[in-house]
């Protein structure tokens, strides 16, 4: 290696540092705490005539979690009770490839993703840059609203989109 081979590799690299310092980690988090609220916040209206009946019981458990950069933090879990079933909702992070978080529905006959990724997303987009080329600009650079969606399972993964038909057909297939 030159020294300017070994020049370029140290400019890189601290050009990538000082991005990775730029980023207000505990903005992140409380973008992504709040993200989770909302995300209960729809289940439970989607569920309240059940609720209300008293056929339906949510309670939340406090629990924490540990994400790179952003160190550990609490949020909730969400368990519904629903039939004589146990169906609980788990936060699994922010820090994630190719979505803003993530949320798993666990039951009896598998898990349900949920992801927290732009409004107008169907699936993952993968990007491919090369090194010492010039990068072809493809990303939007305008900011996209975040929604929740659900994920398809491996190995052609689609997001689809999220709403009361949607969720209870994802929550009868968790507990059937």
């Amino acid at each position: 290696m030159s020294s300017k081979n070994l020049e370029d590799f140290l400019n890189e690299n601290t050009e990538k540092e000082s991005k990775e310092n730029s980023i207000d980690w505990e903005a992140q988090k409380n973008s992504w705490l709040q993200s989770v609220e909302i995300f209960y916040s729809d289940v439970e209206q989607w569920l309240k005539p059940f609720i209300d009946k008293k056929q339906v019981l949510i309670e939340f458990k406090n629990i924490t979690l540990q994400e790179d950069h952003i160190g550990k933090y609490d949020t909730r879990a969400m368990y519904i009770y629903i039939s004589g079933e146990k169906v609980f909702f788990e936060p699994i992070g922010t820090l994630l490839v190719g979505a803003r978080g993530r949320i798993d529905m666990n039951g009896k006959n598998g898990v349900t993703k949920f992801l927290l990724v732009g409004e107008n997303a169907q699936g993952f987009k993968i990007t491919m840059t090369i090194k010492n080329e010039t990068p072809i600009k493809t990303e939007n650079t305008t900011k996209e609203k975040l929604v929740w969606k659900m994920s398809t399972p491996l190995p052609n993964i689609k997001f689809l989109t999220l709403n009361s038909d949607s969720f209870s057909d994802a929550l009868l297939s968790i507990i059937e």
